[in-house]
């Protein structure tokens, strides 16, 4: 069965404020348009999703939201994405429902360049701000994903 992974890094954040934490760093206005634009964009191609994770950072947060008015999808917040390794999300996609073959993640640098490439058997970009990257894999669950075994469907840059 075909299955298909999106990897997008958050749209541009500000830089931290005095007395703010890392999770609470918001979008820019210019973050916000580019999420806006990336709404168009999958409406557009009419990109399905089943399960949209990000992180619990308010910029993933902002980003995911922003995005699912396109895909009205459910959203779950995992903090791995955000504290984790590229093998680490790898080990959570293994855990996705069977049923959803069509998965997002919304989620920070340089952890998502790193499962991209890690997943992808094509040279995948840098990833700007807003940026996404959509594999598509060849498997009867999540379950049986591997490293170097995603074909490169989709780069998309703000």
């Amino acid at each position: 069965m075909e299955r298909s992974l999106y990897l997008i890094r958050h749209a541009e954040t500000s830089e931290k404020r005095p007395g703010e934490t890392d999770l609470q760093r918001t979008l820019t206005p210019k973050g916000i348009q580019d999420a806006l634009d990336l709404q168009k964009f999958v409406s557009a191609k009419q990109i399905k999703i089943d399960v949209l994770l990000h992180s619990p950072a308010k910029r993933t947060t902002q980003t995911a939201s922003i995005l699912n008015k396109a895909l009205s999808t459910e959203l779950i917040e995992e903090k791995i994405i955000y504290t984790g390794s590229a093998v680490e999300l790898i080990d959570k996609i293994t855990r996705l429902p069977s049923s959803a073959t069509s998965v997002a993640i919304v989620g920070h640098n340089p952890t998502i360049s790193w499962l991209a490439a890690e997943l992808c058997v094509e040279q995948t970009p840098a990833f700007a701000p807003c940026s996404v990257v959509g594999l598509t894999f060849y498997l009867a669950s999540w379950k049986e994903i591997k490293p170097k075994s995603g074909k490169l469907i989709l780069i998309k840059n703000p």
